[in-house]
């Protein structure tokens, strides 16, 4: 929701932008392609 002048909460009923899952890494091994 980057950029959008004017955006209230009501407007988070939209699509999003971009979406990404996370993985629990509690030892700090995981990387992600970025």
């Amino acid at each position: 929701y980057k950029n959008i002048p004017q955006m209230s909460f009501d407007d988070t009923d939209r699509e999003p932008d971009q979406t990404f899952s996370l993985n629990r890494d509690l030892t700090g091994e995981l990387e992600y392609a970025t």
